[in-house]
């Protein structure tokens, strides 16, 4: 999954503006918690209510999901309907996301095949329950637990916004992140999905027996159309999970009271990293340690980060391990959003960056995080784009062993006790980082194949105390009766430069790679003859 850039949310907003229906349901709660069930929703539930029905949605953040597996499922299921049908009647009149309509959201919406009536479709749920969907797709597991099962038990879909969204916000909240610091909390999620309809059994009132005419072959789908009915709304509903490949997970505001949609504020981020294959669960009440080898398109990624920030021999990366540990992410998380209140309390909004400490406005950022900035894939592997520069939250390389990158990954960098991260003390006392994979390898020492052993590491450097000494053994001392979090040397004005960090939960070690040096190759073939 990665994230949509955010000059493409104006995109999503439109088609939700689009397929918005100020319409009431019953399936809507009364907000004054009063009234039942009435036909055509109670008399409290009306438009810019508040928890009734909204005046409209204001999206926060998108996400698309990337799932070959999951894709191929579904182009096969639209393949065996095509081969079955041939071609299947059009509903008419055509859903609010097919043509014309379409054809203004084209850069985000793919093209779809009108002879199979496949469509865009929306579906309402949890957060969390929507990110599962997203890694592990739609499951009949939960058909009918949700807003019913009017047409027996299945995977329901509705052309408009707001009949998609029906009640979901009545269930398990969920946290986000905006700008490094816990901010807001937003309970449901929209999936737009690609479905395919086929030939479609069509209905206008209720008939739990529509699944068993689809099942026997007689159709592909069920449309309910209540909008002909009782001036509601249609939906559409599907028995085959393989039948619709959930594309987008929006993430949205309700707008009551009569609020308008304005611009967007800083951007929504997931409580996890959103590539993390655990970014559904709840690091606090579900915890989980795990180590995942990456796909070959992300370890690429890393191979690019340590070819462009290694000023000595070639790296090769040869494997790499993500460390998806909840709680070493929510001491990591606390520290930052602990940094937050702090500078709030001083009346400052951020710390001030390297690149004013040293005068070089070239120096600014270290350079993993500027070589993310041009990568296209950054975000499925390091989540750049919600790097919180103004703490100064940078990447940064660690050169260690094999036993103690597994322990760190475990534990956290201890950097206060007799951990494994202390080295020369050159800089005072603390775990050393750099921007420099070159400068930082050396305490990396190569086993007898070479191969030897870095974390790529999320840090928190805050403000930070600066030198250009040589070297400086106290600087941790000096850093700290000034109130700075990290020291920045930078020797005689030259560099390399490299962090020293005094507090373990500055530290997220997520990325444990194993590589080898050109040099260190050449003399392990050598030892071989």
């Amino acid at each position: 999954m990665v994230y949509v850039a955010q000059k493409n949310l104006a995109i999503f907003q439109e088609l939700m503006d689009t397929t918005y229906r100020p319409i009431p349901t019953q399936d809507r709660p009364c907000p004054k918690g009063t009234c039942g069930k009435v036909r055509g929703g109670c008399p409290c539930v009306r438009p810019g209510g508040s928890p009734g029905l909204p005046s409209g949605y204001k999206v926060k953040r998108v996400i698309r999901i990337e799932d070959s597996g999951m894709f191929e499922r579904y182009s096969q299921r639209l393949g065996k309907i095509r081969r079955s049908r041939g071609f299947a009647k059009a509903l008419a009149p055509s859903l609010f996301t097919q043509e014309p309509n379409r054809e203004r959201f084209a850069d985000v919406l793919a093209p779809l095949d009108s002879s199979l009536n496949e469509a865009y479709l929306w579906h309402g749920t949890t957060v969390r329950r929507g990110l599962a969907i997203a890694q592990d797709d739609f499951s009949l597991r939960f058909a009918g637990s949700g807003a019913g099962s009017m047409y027996g038990e299945g995977l329901y879909f509705a052309e408009s916004c707001t009949k998609a969204l029906g009640d979901t916000t009545k269930n398990a909240r969920a946290h986000w992140v905006r700008s490094g610091a816990v901010s807001a909390t937003l309970a449901a999620a929209l999936l737009l999905c690609r479905a395919c309809l086929g030939k479609f059994f069509y209905v206008t009132d209720r008939d739990p027996g529509a699944k068993q005419r689809v099942e026997s072959g007689e159709f592909d789908s069920t449309v309910g159309d209540r909008a002909a009915s009782a001036k509601t709304y249609r939906e559409v509903v599907l028995y085959d999970p393989d039948q619709v490949y959930p594309e987008y997970v929006i993430l949205y505001d309700r707008l009551d009271g009569g609020k308008t949609v304005t611009a967007n504020d800083a951007p929504f981020h997931l409580e996890l990293p959103v590539y993390w294959v655990n970014v559904h669960r709840n690091p606090i009440a579900d915890p989980f340690r795990v180590h995942y080898t990456v796909r070959e398109k992300t370890k690429d990624l890393i191979q690019r980060l340590a070819s462009g920030t290694c000023s000595g021999s070639k790296p090769v990366v040869l494997d790499v391990r993500r460390v998806e540990d909840s709680e070493l992410w929510n001491r990591y998380v606390g520290f930052k959003a602990g940094l937050h209140q702090r500078l709030r309390n001083m009346g400052q909004t951020r710390c001030l960056p390297p690149n004013e400490l040293d005068g070089r406005p070239e120096s600014g950022h270290a350079l993993t995080s500027k070589l993310l900035e041009d990568e296209v894939d950054a975000d499925e592997a390091a989540g750049i784009e919600n790097m919180d520069f103004a703490l100064n939250e940078l990447l940064l390389w660690h050169g260690t062993d094999a036993e103690s990158a597994t322990a760190i990954a475990e534990s956290g960098f201890l950097s206060g006790s007799a951990g494994t991260a202390k080295h020369g003390r050159r800089f005072g006392e603390g775990a050393d980082f750099a921007e420099d994979l070159a400068k930082n390898i050396g305490y990396a020492p190569a086993s007898s194949a070479g191969v030897r052993y870095v974390l790529l590491c999320r840090t928190v450097c805050g403000n930070i105390w600066y030198t250009e000494k040589s070297s400086h053994t106290d600087a941790h001392q000096a850093a700290k009766r000034s109130l700075k979090h990290s020291v920045l040397a930078n020797p005689d004005g030259k560099g390399p430069r490299e962090y020293v960090l005094f507090e373990d939960t500055q530290v997220y070690p997520e990325y444990i790679v194993q590589l080898e040096l050109l040099d260190d190759s050449t003399a392990a073939a050598m030892n071989t003859l």
